[in-house]
């Protein structure tokens, strides 16, 4: 029987039984409304932060917090759909829950999701609290050796992603409305890129904000080029995309059980830090 790793659908009984067995590892998953193209649902990237946090925690046998539902945008498009809020917002409101956390007797907190704001959430944790707590971008999921992501642009691995996270929780449906949608609205589009945002990258990663036809996503066939004619996704292409969603949460088997260690390491000290 699958162990349930909803944090929103065990009994308080059962969180302290699973707490008094030593187990304290909990993934907070964090993600916007936003909109990334006519062919995406507003939720895409909440879609992929609940099935990546529900996946880790089956995997090294933690909870998943529901969503966190909102975030940062640093770079949003002219349209409707989109819900931006404040980085300060966001960064205290996710601390105050990992605080609310560690108080509840979670030791090893990773959050999963988008948003940059969090970046100095982990250091500030161990700064001000002695806590070890880390962040995870679905992002890095193109960054496995030999990943069809590796070759797609900001569109194809948005799609590549979300079509291994829609198999993962078996939603064909959505799957099948999305690609769908894909083919309908991007089949012979010309690829366009914005020359702002590409002279601005060569300076760095900078927030960004750009009218409707300043930057459109380029049309892809879930493959390596993204040339040429649109292909339709196959059975092979979405186990591969499957295979590749599942070998990116294995390379994070040794990495995650390790903040205990980490943990254990940092309640031995007493750190005292200058304000």
């Amino acid at each position: 029987m699958k162990r349930n790793v909803n944090f929103m659908e065990i009994t308080a009984r059962q969180c302290k039984a699973f707490l008094d067995k030593g187990n304290e590892i909990v993934f907070v998953p964090c993600a916007s409304p936003e909109r990334l193209g006519r062919h995406l649902p507003l939720g895409e990237r909440i879609i992929v932060a609940e099935t990546v946090a529900e996946a880790l925690a089956e995997k090294h046998n933690g909870l998943a917090l529901p969503i966190i539902p909102y975030g940062t945008l640093y770079e949003g498009y002219e349209g409707k759909g989109s819900v931006d809020l404040p980085a300060t917002l966001m960064h205290r409101y996710v601390y105050d829950v990992c605080m609310e956390l560690v108080r509840g007797g979670f030791r090893h907190i990773t959050v999963v999701g988008f948003a940059d704001e969090l970046y100095y959430l982990p250091q500030d944790m161990f700064q001000m609290e002695n806590i070890a707590v880390t962040a995870l971008s679905p992002d890095g999921f193109a960054r496995l050796a030999d990943s069809v992501a590796q070759g797609l642009d900001a569109h194809g691995l948005e799609l590549w992603r979300f079509a291994a996270c829609l198999l993962k929780r078996g939603d064909r449906d959505t799957l099948n409305d999305v690609m769908e949608r894909n083919e309908r609205f991007y089949t012979g589009v010309e690829a366009q890129s914005g020359s702002a945002r590409e002279a601005m990258r060569s300076i760095g990663n900078a927030p960004h904000v750009f009218a409707a036809d300043a930057y459109k996503f380029q049309p892809v066939s879930l493959g390596k080029s993204l040339g040429g004619k649109y292909t339709p996704p196959t059975e092979d292409t979405y186990a591969q995309a499957l295979a590749e969603l599942d070998r990116w949460l294995d390379s994070y088997a040794a990495a995650i059980p390790m903040l205990a260690a980490y943990q254990q390491y940092l309640d031995t000290r007493d750190y005292v830090r200058p304000i």
